[in-house]
């Protein structure tokens, strides 16, 4: 209950909670997206819409998948799964170019870039298209095998999706930028705290936050 601020001396009981879908499904929910095309939530082996209709169906079991939306199209990853694509909100393909198997997927600087594929190695496609990804648009973040890529994220992007890529890791953070496929680096890296978990990840313009071994962490300027 609140109080209400017009009629005083008034309790009002808030709005409930509405069930979008009332039939309780037969997997666990893995993921929820708000994606440009539809909203989208997952179980271990389907992708739905918030209506309950399912969208795509037959994934391997996996249970950490990742969005990102690239030329009005919404990309799911899971790691286990080639990654899929929709450009109408209800039906899903596999990514053209044959990208690797993303555990982690980002959109940035008119680029989609993926890791989580391979210890430490972070992938882009070619710029403005989603289908093709060059082998050579590659990148080492870091050579450990106990520092591996554990998530992606955009920092202080402006409005046409220019910033910096955050490419958290084990036991270490890095920042990535460029505007085209062969000006890719990394500009900085911290090996103070790495992150646990891709989810955990929350980017704002207040700074970016994640959680680590050692509990939440928070930066204002993704260096300190």
């Amino acid at each position: 209950f609140v109080v209400d601020l017009v009629a005083g001396g008034v309790l009002v009981k808030r709005e409930g909670i509405t069930k979008e879908v009332t039939t309780q499904l037969t997997e666990a929910g893995t993921s929820i997206y708000d994606g440009v095309q539809n909203d989208y939530f997952t179980t271990s082996t389907k992708i739905f819409s918030f209506n309950g209709t399912e969208r795509a169906s037959g994934l391997t079991s996996t249970t950490n998948p990742d969005w990102t939306s690239f030329n009005n199209k919404d990309i799911y990853v899971d790691g286990a799964n080639a990654p899929q694509v929709t450009a109408n909100g209800t039906s899903f393909a596999a990514l053209g170019g044959s990208p690797p198997t993303f555990k982690y997927v980002e959109s940035m600087n008119n680029l989609v870039f993926g890791a989580g594929h391979s210890t430490g190695i972070l992938r882009w496609s070619a710029l403005g298209d989603e289908t093709s990804w060059p082998a050579a648009n590659s990148l080492t973040i870091t050579n450990a095998q106990d520092d591996n890529i554990t998530g992606l994220a955009r920092f202080r992007s402006n409005t046409d999706g220019r910033g910096a890529l955050f490419v958290l890791c084990n036991k270490s953070f890095h920042q990535v930028v460029g505007y085209g496929e062969t000006d890719i680096s990394v500009i900085y890296s911290s090996y103070e705290e790495g992150c646990t978990s891709h989810r955990s990840i929350v980017a704002c313009p207040y700074g970016i936050a994640w959680w680590s071994k050692n509990g939440p962490v928070f930066s204002r300027d993704g260096v300190t």
